[in-house]
């Protein structure tokens, strides 16, 4: 058997992110060339399409709307690339997933991984885009709101979560509260 253990300093590892993410999605030199050409394309476009003295304002509009296409269509091949990554690497594109309530942590088990956190280590839980996500030490967990079976179910889901939060975890988590409450 082998382990390792250590202290871990909060946002050390940050300098990784690019490396784990050019892993997980590719490089971003790709992207960032996508949004060069993009926005330089649309200036050019814009700028011709207005009279001469008023080309400024047509290249701002014109590298806008390359903007809103590379904002639009990167992220969806973002999404593309990141999925083809996965199953080259032989792993499954749908992971089940089941998140557990008890009195001592939050399960979360995702695929082949299972995860426990106790509940001082939650420090908010909030709404976005069709998901409840807990902060766990700076991790998101993610509740998709589609698994509930109506908003009976997922207010009672929400309303056992915030009662093992801290007080400090709840007034975090505003809009989790007011859901909640909410009938």
């Amino acid at each position: 058997m082998a382990d390792v253990a250590g202290i871990l300093k909060v946002g050390e590892a940050s300098a990784t992110i690019r490396d784990t993410a050019t892993r997980q999605r590719g490089s971003t030199a790709g992207y960032s060339l996508v949004l060069a050409v993009l926005c330089i394309v649309g200036a050019f476009v814009g700028a011709q399409m207005l009279p001469a003295n008023e080309r400024l304002a047509g290249a701002l509009i014109g590298a806008g709307v390359g903007l809103f296409l590379y904002s639009v269509f990167c992220r969806r091949v973002t999404i593309w690339w990141f999925k083809r990554k996965f199953a080259q690497r032989g792993q499954p594109i749908d992971l089940p997933l089941r998140m557990e309530i008890t009195p001592d942590a939050l399960l979360y088990h995702v695929g082949d991984v299972d995860q426990s956190a106790r509940w001082n280590a939650i420090t908010e839980l909030f709404p976005s885009h069709g998901y409840w996500i807990f902060l766990v030490q700076s991790s998101p967990w993610f509740a998709p709101q589609r698994f509930f079976s109506n908003t009976g179910a997922e207010r009672e889901f929400v309303k056992a979560a915030l009662a093992q939060m801290s007080e400090d975890a709840k007034s975090r988590s505003a809009a989790a509260a007011t859901f909640a409450s909410s009938s």
